[in-house]
C-alpha cells in the first residue's frame, strides 16, 4: 500500500504521485526534472554536484563518492516532494489516498464527497 497525492485538471484525468522513493529521481536527476519541468530542483542538483565538485580537490575520493551518494538519496527521496509542490500550484488538490496502485487512488479521492 503506497500513499498518493491526487490533482485534477479541468477536463482530463487526474494526476497520482506515490509518496515514496523514486528511482528515477535517484539515479538520473536531470532527466526526472527536465522531464517533470522542475526547475528549482534542476537548479538545486547544479548546485550540489558543482560543491560535490569544488570539494573534490580538497577531500579524499571516498568522501567524494560519498557525498555524491548522498545527493542522490536526497533526490530519490524529494523528487516527488518538488513533483508535488509544482503540481499543487497549477492543479487543484484532491487529496490522499492510501492505496495499491494508481488508478485505485484517483477513485478513492474523487469519489470522496
Amino acid at each position: 500500500m503506497t500513499l498518493f497525492s491526487v490533482y485534477l485538471k479541468a477536463h482530463d484525468e487526474p494526476v497520482t504521485v506515490a509518496d515514496r522513493f523514486s528511482w528515477f529521481a535517484g539515479l538520473f536527476p536531470v532527466v526526472y526534472a527536465l522531464w517533470h519541468r522542475l526547475w528549482l530542483m534542476l537548479f538545486l542538483w547544479i548546485i550540489a554536484v558543482a560543491a560535490v565538485a569544488a570539494l573534490s580537490a580538497h577531500v579524499g575520493d571516498e568522501v567524494t563518492v560519498a557525498l555524491g551518494a548522498l545527493v542522490a538519496l536526497f533526490f530519490g527521496l524529494e523528487g516527488t516532494s518538488f513533483r508535488r509542490a509544482k503540481l499543487a500550484k497549477r492543479l487543484r488538490y484532491a487529496g490522499e489516498a492510501i492505496e495499491r496502485d494508481r488508478d485505485l487512488a484517483a477513485y478513492s479521492a474523487m469519489s470522496r464527497p
